[in-house]
């Protein structure tokens, strides 16, 4: 199969404190983990975000604090524990250094593209001609999200104009252990 032709997955982990992705090629059995400059010591990019007064982003990286200090506590809207906000059932979130309020759907929104470039770039390093419609995108969810979480996150998802499947994180990592022979199928039970 030719690069063009290859078919890659990529899972992406939308956490409380970091942001983060894996991916795998349909044909291979390795998973290859998010590998970016910024991102903190467990490969994962902090679930923060500054955006400006016409919500384009700033900055998104482990540096935020730092990106605000440098350029003025007050320049931008720092956005984060966007989770919790969810947890609470709230639809909007407020900045953390400033009055502005937005839809929680639009940070989400912001930080999925945000992943998405540095994913994408960081295929295309590895393999030149990996065709963007070749990406089979996959947001994992907490079993205890309900629906209003869920939904949520669909909304944000269809605003980033992505394709996305959602799945259940403990579903993921059964995949995982089935695809990889960690697991026997014989151990699992109807019901």
């Amino acid at each position: 199969m030719s690069e063009i032709e290859k078919s890659v997955v990529v899972g992406i982990d939308f956490g409380s404190s970091g942001c983060g992705f894996a991916y795998s090629f349909m044909d291979e059995k390795i998973i290859y983990h998010m590998d970016v400059i910024g991102s903190d010591v467990d490969k994962k990019v902090p679930t923060e975000i500054i955006l400006d007064d016409s919500n384009y982003v700033l900055h998104f990286d482990s540096k935020c604090k730092e990106y605000l200090k440098e350029k003025c506590v007050n320049y931008g809207h720092y956005f984060k524990g966007i989770k919790i906000y969810l947890y609470q059932k709230k639809t909007s979130i407020k900045s953390s250094n400033s009055s502005k309020s937005l839809p929680i759907k639009i940070v989400i929104q912001k930080i999925l593209d945000q992943l998405r470039d540095i994913c994408i770039k960081q295929l295309e390093k590895s393999w030149k001609d990996i065709q963007e419609t070749n990406i089979k995108w996959v947001v994992t969810v907490p079993e205890i999200w309900g629906y209003f979480e869920r939904g949520i996150m669909m909304e944000a998802c269809e605003n980033a104009d992505k394709s996305l499947f959602f799945a259940l994180e403990p579903e993921t990592t059964s995949l995982y252990c089935f695809r990889n022979d960690s697991i026997s199928k014989d151990h699992i039970k109807k019901g």
